[in-house]
């Protein structure tokens, strides 16, 4: 009942939680509540007590009070204004003063907007805890359940997928001979992709191809001549898509060449029909299929139809040629939440999600979504950075956000300061390196590795050195001659010298 839009945005989610921890008094609108709201520390959140409310304060029979109800939850205007009157009325004859008279009904009547009634609230959290429990015992057969519930909406599979990521589980991509119509787990740590969950892959060729698959496919040509009621769409649907990669040919070739399994397909079926004898031959014969030489597409590309068939990329990742750039420039989306209130941070990804919104005056702001591979992070984009971005903030591009931390709804809130592209991150930020090191682990043969380690990457970025003793952390910036050129390559070795985790790359200075 509490976590839902209305209660989070009115804070009474916040309140409920410090009463119930003692930090915040329980207070009632009027002593005779008291019974009515102990349960919810004082606060009204079931409808019940709404009904309730009304028949202590102001007399009214429960059905009157279920009227009242009903009308606050519509927001029907004119039984409102009478209901109203009739409350007012009955406080004044219950001796309730007029002041508590009048904000107890329009707390009941914010409230009831999105209440649930109290039996609701209980089947909700019966559903929690089942799947909580099946979700924390049975992770990937929950989550191939899960998938399978929404395999018709790519935006949704796509999510969840990427919820597997981060619990480890590994989606594998569709296969011809092995995929089933759902997802379907394999291993306590791997679910199938469902053929069902391929846009343009209907249910009556699916059925089709599982009745002919008693024996594997031995290749796409082998399919076509043993399935029947399978188009053209389908067919393109599954090569794109990679469910016979693996098999020798490539998707470019099979493109190429499905016109040759659409007419092997019609031959096969009048021969079915009409009880000739095969013309590819009889068992004892082998069929040879076409030869497939083309190669295959470029990466990009095969990815694209991925995307375009299963909502997301399932055999490689475009932001992995990133992933150096946000390891080393970007705070991990993980961590975000624990950023303290003003804090400022660079994080970079892929924006999976954008809605936009126009302001009261007329200007259009954001909210994005970004993912980084391995978490996912909501971050708001207002007018004046969404224009100065321009095109580089969109669904599908490789984006750093310059964000600083608020706070909403009592929790961590991240407001866009500026958009950096990807591609051009280090050369837009002032960078600057920190290595931490313990003060007895300073010695000769160690200062001069790292001397003749910083002397072979010369830059821009100055070099500080975070010293932790006994007495506390003192700083120690390194000269002019010591300024280093920030990399993946400066901080793995870097770390070989003072050990992994030590070595920090930051935008501004580090002093």
């Amino acid at each position: 009942a509490l976590y839902r839009p209305g209660p989070l945005e009115s804070g009474m989610t916040d309140d409920y939680v410090e009463r119930r921890h003692g930090r915040q008094k329980i207070t009632y609108p009027h002593p005779s509540l008291s019974e009515v709201l102990d349960e919810t520390y004082g606060l009204p959140i079931y409808q019940d007590q709404i009904m309730l409310m009304a028949q202590k304060l102001a007399g009214f029979s429960l059905a009157e009070a279920d009227i009242l109800r009903k009308a606050m939850g519509k927001k029907k205007k004119e039984i409102m204004v009478s209901m109203r009157e009739k409350f007012m009325a009955g406080c004044r004859e219950n001796g309730i003063p007029e002041q508590v008279a009048v904000q107890s009904f329009d707390d009941m009547e914010k409230f009831s907007r999105y209440g649930f009634n109290k039996s609701h609230t209980t089947a909700y959290a019966f559903v929690s805890y089942w799947t909580a429990y099946l979700k924390a015992n049975y992770p990937t057969h929950f989550m191939a359940s899960l998938l399978a519930s929404v395999q018709g909406d790519l935006d949704k599979v796509a999510s969840y997928i990427g919820q597997c990521r981060r619990m480890g589980i590994e989606v594998l991509p569709p296969n011809i001979n092995e995929s089933e119509a759902s997802f379907t787990p394999t291993s306590d740590s791997r679910i199938r992709f469902g053929l069902a969950a391929i846009k343009h892959v209907g249910r009556g060729a699916i059925d089709a191809i599982l009745a002919a698959r008693k024996d594997a496919f031995s290749s796409f040509f082998d399919m076509c001549r043993r399935v029947d009621g399978v188009d053209r769409d389908t067919l393109e649907a599954l090569i794109k898509a990679g469910a016979f990669d693996g098999m020798g040919a490539s998707r470019r070739g099979l493109l190429m060449h499905v016109s040759q399994g659409i007419e092997m397909m019609q031959i096969a079926r009048h021969e079915r029909q009409s009880g000739q004898r095969s013309f590819f031959g009889g068992p004892e014969t082998a069929v040879v299929d076409p030869v497939i030489t083309e190669e295959e597409f470029p990466q990009s590309e095969l990815l694209e139809f991925e995307k375009e068939l299963l909502g997301l990329y399932i055999s490689a990742d475009p932001l992995d040629q990133y992933r150096e750039v946000i390891s080393l420039y970007c705070r991990p989306l993980a961590s975000t939440s624990s950023m303290r209130e003003a804090q400022s941070a660079i994080i970079g990804g892929r924006i999976t999600a954008m809605r936009r919104i126009a302001t009261k005056k007329g200007d259009q702001m954001a909210f994005v979504t970004m993912s980084d591979g391995d978490s996912e992070a909501e971050v708001t984009i207002f007018p004046r950075v969404l224009e100065a971005a321009g095109g580089t903030l969109d669904v599908d591009k490789f984006t750093a956000l310059r964000v600083s931390a608020g706070r909403r709804n009592g929790e961590i809130n991240l407001v866009a300061e500026e958009v950096i592209p990807l591609a051009s991150l280090d050369k837009k930020l002032s960078l600057s390196v920190s290595v931490t090191i313990s003060e007895d682990e300073i010695d000769p043969d160690r200062l001069v590795r790292l001397k003749e380690f910083l002397s072979e990457h010369p830059g821009d970025a100055p070099l500080v050195l975070r010293v932790d003793s006994e007495g506390g952390r003192f700083l120690v910036r390194a000269g002019e001659g010591s300024r280093v050129s920030p990399s993946v390559e400066l901080r793995r070795g870097l770390e070989e010298i003072v050990g992994s985790g030590r070595v920090s790359v930051a935008a501004g200075d580090s002093w």
